[in-house]
């Protein structure tokens, strides 16, 4: 099932979930020194899981279904953000998250807050400071559901918003995924000047920067 755009086999949504679950599971179990009897299995398991359906357009929804429009969610992107199963390391990897990106992002007018959110860490992951920028100020000048106190509403409260809004944030500072902790990642050209305090980043470290005239 992918959350609110269809139940497909192999969907995108499930598939990063069982992804993102069985390599937990597997690195919790060595790190620990654990001597799990299903670490066999849940290696097999991941050996063999099924790929992310994909094409030149980017990540489908499922097997057979692949998005051609605009959608409020998300959640076949899952693999992407906030999972980080698939990263712009490689030219391969960068080219399918920036295609899969262009096709969600075709009509806005679809967008709500969190999908301007979501697309600001996506474009941040990228290291495009500028238009994770873009994006964020689209959610903050997006009049119909912001109230004057940053707090957001649809048909009622919705608090994950503001949340999520706040994450895309912190992620122009630090990010941390694919075994490292990024330090200003995607800091938009406007911001010359910027610093935080104690971000804490995976690993439990804590991290605190300065960057001053673009200079860190």
């Amino acid at each position: 099932h992918s959350p609110e755009l269809a139940t497909v086999p192999d969907a995108n949504y499930d598939l990063a979930l069982f992804r993102w679950g069985l390599e937990t599971l597997i690195a919790s179990a060595e790190r620990l020194e654990i001597e799990e009897p299903l670490l066999p299995r849940w290696r097999e398991v991941l050996a063999n899981l099924t790929p992310f359906p994909a094409d030149s357009t980017g990540l489908w929804v499922g097997r057979d279904l692949p998005w051609r429009t605009s959608h409020r969610h998300y959640s076949h992107l899952l693999a992407i953000y906030p999972l980080a199963l698939i990263t712009p390391e490689t030219p391969a990897n960068r080219a399918l998250i920036e295609a899969s990106l262009r096709t969600w992002e075709k009509d806005p007018s679809a967008f709500r807050g969190y999908s301007f959110t979501g697309a600001a860490s996506m474009y941040a992951m990228l290291g495009d400071g500028d238009a994770a920028l873009e994006r964020l100020n689209r959610f903050l000048d997006f009049p119909k559901y912001n109230e004057p106190n940053t707090f957001y509403a649809e048909a009622g409260p919705v608090i994950e918003t503001p949340l999520s809004a706040a994450t895309s944030i912190q992620e122009f500072f630090l990010q941390s995924w694919g075994g490292a902790l990024r330090v200003f990642p995607a800091i938009p050209a406007s911001w010359p000047d910027a610093a935080f305090d104690r971000l804490r980043g995976d690993g439990a470290f804590l991290v605190s920067a300065v960057r001053r005239g673009g200079r860190t």
